[in-house]
């Protein structure tokens, strides 16, 4: 017979199923209106690892059913939430962003650049580590990794009002357990404020949230993502790692979105591209399942481009080689001539760099790659010049509409930031399916050097190279990514963002076989290889200048060009950029007294912005402002972050009025000098030894 205790403890129980169903169920009506993807997948859901359990102490608790039940809290969970949150919100974590100056080539040119050092000086003189500072009653960006059973949100904003909050839960059985224990429509209508937002990102490895957060923070605003918060609840350290490293490089990836004077030089150079009939991409070679099996040589100016000097000039005559950016003059060194050349940035000082380190007679020949937003002047340097359209770029937008439907126009996507990213972006749209990559490290396998031996930057007088804003193994000593043979390589968020490209364009050509053979760091779904495992029996000769005059012939046409307002007009369509200017000058008229007044001039910043950048009139002018509001938004923000909320005021003041001073060069720029090209020089000549 069963005792006295036995049957409370089964009637307990039964009343705990009773509640844990009806939480399931109300959930599940929820999701059902709110969220039906999630009401659908977890309808009929059966887990696979980790299960809901009810103890003999009668609290819930987490099993893993492949490892003999092994409990995931082994405690009370409301209580466990409880402690590590009081502790979360003593000694929270915080990411600390460190943004560094841009050096200025010309300070009368640029609108952006001079005033955002300014705003970075006076953070980097009077801020002092707060990341670790205890949490107020207000925190503008959290981002969860775990959601367990959710206990731990409850109790956090009983501490601290959080107005967007992110939950990433790898593990899809706990977020199903979740249903269970925590009252999601009773969460959802706290965030249910215009202001505030929670975004749950279910079942995503860490290396897409990235890119999920990332068009989070572009809804919201950036400047939001000031000081984000991370609470890591039920998470493994590959993961906590994984996401720490992604924070990091958030407002990296952000900041590459194009600041307003590199969108001013790519609209420019864009449409004097366009009015000199360069030919432009027609057709892409992927899309169309047209691919070529020649073998290509992908040529960065990376460390290990120096290993492999022998064997690239071994086999050049039955491959085709592909150099990217300031590669070309170490194989001009080396005696090794491209088939094609790849540029991707829009200055005129890479048309300087190619004219100052390679020879006419070298360059004969080469055919020049390039996006849109390159300097005019740079063609001029080769016999023939193709282009594509960049992705997310406003001269791309802007001459698509000036491109006749009735050839398709190609739009390279992933190929920026660096030219390699570029040059495997050419390489799958002209069909290759066959690449092999050489030095294109993405870091210092070597501890130090950060090209080529062979390459001109070691030509650059000492005094003359920090002009060149190289990254440096010291610099970035603590960020280390898996190796392509192993091992940790030092690399920089710059090249992270690089590998991150370069992975998205062969997940996309599922047909193009990448092979790796650089000693830097590893490349998703690129195959390591030594260089003498590469077979190369099967490769034959090949008649070099006719395959590749064919290829470009089949590929590049001016021919489908309509015409383009003259310069007058096109400026004119402008002006509505130069109101917008003038309505985000007024927002920031007065100073602010409180960090709550400040916030609420960044959410009017963004919202006039946003506006601008969504509506169908101005959707393609917005793209020469948004950038740069993002940039000087994040500065503004950061600014609340100071040793206290006094300073905070202070710095805001003052950062404000260099967001103004912005506003009025930007406007300057837009009336009087839209279409002028880039005319800053480095005068690399007189920089070398």
């Amino acid at each position: 017979m069963e005792t006295i205790e036995q049957l409370l403890k089964q009637a307990e129980t039964q009343h705990k199923v009773i509640e844990l169903n009806a939480m399931f169920t109300k959930n599940m009506a929820f999701f059902q209106q709110a969220m039906p993807d999630i009401y659908e997948r977890f309808k009929n859901y059966q887990v696979s690892e980790i299960q809901l359990i009810i103890t003999e102490n009668g609290w819930v608790d987490l099993v893993n059913i492949n490892l003999n039940n092994q409990p995931v809290y082994g405690r009370d969970p409301i209580e466990f939430a409880q402690e590590t949150v009081a502790g979360f919100i003593k000694n929270p974590s915080a990411q600390r962003f460190n943004p560094e100056i841009t050096e200025v080539i010309d300070v009368e040119s640029e609108s952006h650049t001079p005033n955002i050092n300014a705003i970075i000086h006076s953070l980097n003189e009077k801020n002092t580590d707060q990341s670790r500072a205890a949490l107020g009653s207000r925190t503008e960006f959290l981002f969860m990794l775990g959601v367990g059973l959710g206990y731990q949100i409850i109790e956090l904003l009983k501490y601290t009002n959080i107005q967007h909050l992110v939950i990433a839960e790898t593990n899809v059985d706990i977020f199903f357990a979740s249903l269970y224990t925590l009252d999601w429509q009773a969460l959802s209508e706290h965030f249910s404020d215009e202001k505030k937002t929670i975004n749950l990102i279910l079942g995503q490895p860490p290396e897409t949230f990235i890119q999920m957060v990332s068009h989070h923070v572009q809804k919201i605003g950036v400047f939001n993502i000031a000081k984000p918060y991370i609470y890591t609840h039920l998470s493994s350290k590959e993961l906590v790692n994984a996401t720490t490293t992604f924070l990091q490089n958030l407002p990296i990836v952000i900041g590459a979105l194009g600041y307003f004077d590199d969108e001013k030089t790519s609209l420019t150079h864009s449409i004097n591209n366009f009015k000199n009939k360069i030919p432009f991409m027609k057709s892409h070679g992927f899309l169309l399942k047209q691919f070529e099996r020649k073998p290509v040589f992908l040529m960065g100016n990376g460390p290990s481009l120096d290993m492999a000097k022998d064997f690239i000039t071994a086999h050049q005559d039955k491959a085709i080689l592909v150099s990217c950016g300031s590669a070309l003059s170490s194989l001009a060194k080396l005696g090794i001539k491209p088939d094609f050349h790849v540029e991707l940035e829009r200055t005129y000082p890479i048309k300087e760099w190619i004219e100052t380190t390679t020879t006419p007679e070298f360059r004969q020949g080469i055919k020049l790659l390039a996006v849109n937003t390159v300097h005019p002047d740079l063609p001029k340097l080769f016999d023939l010049t193709g282009m594509a359209l960049k992705y997310n770029d406003l001269g791309a937008t802007y001459l698509d509409q000036y491109i006749s439907d009735d050839e398709m126009s190609v739009t390279l996507g992933s190929c920026n930031p660096t030219v390699s990213n570029c040059g495997l972006s050419f390489c799958a749209a002209l069909g290759f399916v066959d690449v092999y990559l050489f030095g294109i490290d993405l870091g210092y396998p070597d501890g130090g050097k950060h090209h080529s031996q062979h390459s001109f930057h070691y030509d650059i007088k000492d005094e003359d190279i920090d002009s060149f804003n190289l990254d440096s193994a010291e610099e970035n000593s603590n960020f280390l990514l898996p190796g392509n043979f192993g091992g940790k390589i030092i690399s920089s968020p710059l090249f992270f963002r690089s590998k991150l490209a370069l992975e998205a364009i062969l997940k996309d050509c599922k047909e193009l076989k990448c092979h790796n053979t650089s000693n830097g760091i590893a490349i998703e779904k690129a195959t390591p290889i030594k260089l003498d495992d590469i077979d190369t029996h099967h490769w034959q000769k090949l008649n070099k200048n006719q395959y590749t005059s064919k290829l470009f012939k089949k590929y590049f046409t001016s021919s489908n060009f309509l015409p383009i307002p003259d310069n007058v007009s096109i400026i004119n369509s402008f002006s509505p950029t130069v109101k917008t200017l003038d309505d985000t000058y007024n927002v920031f008229e007065k100073d602010i007294k409180t960090i709550e007044e400040g916030i609420v001039l960044l959410q009017k910043n963004e919202e006039i912005i946003q506006h601008f950048s969504l509506e169908k009139e101005t959707r393609r002018l917005g793209q020469l402002l948004k950038g740069s509001s993002d940039a000087f938004s994040l500065m503004l923000a950061l600014c609340l972050n100071a040793n206290n909320g006094k300073d905070g005021v202070v710095m805001f003041n003052e950062a404000k009025e260099h967001y103004r001073k912005y506003l009025k060069g930007a406007q300057n720029v837009i009336r009087n000098n839209l279409l002028e090209n880039d005319t800053k020089r480095f005068n690399i000549k007189e920089k070398l030894k």
